[in-house]
């Protein structure tokens, strides 16, 4: 039975057998032990990494009723709108927060459209231009729209301030946008107070976010929210900026708050 024990050898001789007079090679191979099993994706069906036993929680088909229209603040060629020593530019960090709540929202099957995909700067006229016609379009196929403005703020003319924190504006008076900030009030609540970090609020009116008519918000067809992502002329809050935690929350704070919009907005349980 030694031909047996030669099979379960890792270097297995090579064994000839005859046929018809003829001698012929037979090529055995050890078993492989060490071959490592690789998961598979299944066309975003499933995570790209998929622990055995986890299960993908079903997003609820409710989410595709609202569309997000998502606006990064001001372009490269803005005057000013950076950190006193230039280091931080407000134009490339509020593209760099859109695109990544951008890709929360695709994972969530949260329709949106990013509004301005150039780096340049385009002017207020043409963004409410852009966002009423997607308004319109998607209005036509059932879709509840909202627009979320991002920017970073600042308190003075290119010196560093003592002032910091997070804040959201609407228009002035009441309207469905102070819903949609009153849920990302209640986020950035959740994400920043357990840190002590400031939130800014006016409650002057009876809720937190801050009123002014600024152009993207007040002339946009649909409700519309423009947030303040900390001040770009604080040295504390610049620093929270650029840290990986900084943008997390930041991003956290605008998704999660989209999602309580949408459960007051569309679970109707």
């Amino acid at each position: 039975m030694s031909w047996l024990s030669n099979l379960f050898k890792k270097d297995t001789p090579k064994v000839s057998a005859s046929i018809n007079n003829v001698s012929r090679p037979i090529i055995t191979k050890p078993f492989n032990t060490e071959k490592k099993i690789e998961l598979v994706s299944f066309g975003g069906e499933l995570p790209p990494a998929v622990v055995i036993g986890e299960i993908k929680r079903k997003v609820p088909a409710y989410y595709k009723n609202l569309y997000v229209i998502l606006d990064n603040g001001h372009g490269e060629d803005t005057p000013g709108k950076r950190s006193p020593d230039g280091k931080f530019r407000e134009y490339k960090y509020a593209r760099l927060i859109v695109q990544m709540l951008a890709d929360e929202l695709e994972k969530l099957s949260i329709p949106y459209s990013i509004l301005v995909p150039e780096t340049k700067d385009i002017s207020l006229s043409e963004r409410v231009s852009r966002a009423n016609k997607i308004h319109n379009e998607q209005h036509k196929k059932g879709k509840t729209v909202i627009l979320l403005s991002i920017h970073c703020n600042a308190a003075g003319n290119g010196e560093w301030k003592n002032a910091r924190g997070w804040s959201a504006w609407t228009s002035r008076g009441v309207t469905e946008s102070d819903t949609i900030a009153s849920c990302l009030y209640e986020a950035a609540h959740e994400i920043l107070d357990p840190k002590k970090i400031q939130i800014r609020k006016d409650m002057s009116d009876g809720d937190e976010d801050w009123e002014s008519n600024f152009y993207i918000i007040y002339k946009s067809s649909m409700p519309a929210v423009l947030t303040e992502n900390f001040f770009q002329d604080n040295k504390l809050d610049v620093e929270y900026l650029n840290s990986d935690e900084g943008k997390r929350d930041i991003v956290n704070i605008h998704l999660n708050g989209i999602r309580k919009y949408i459960e007051l907005k569309f679970n109707k349980k």
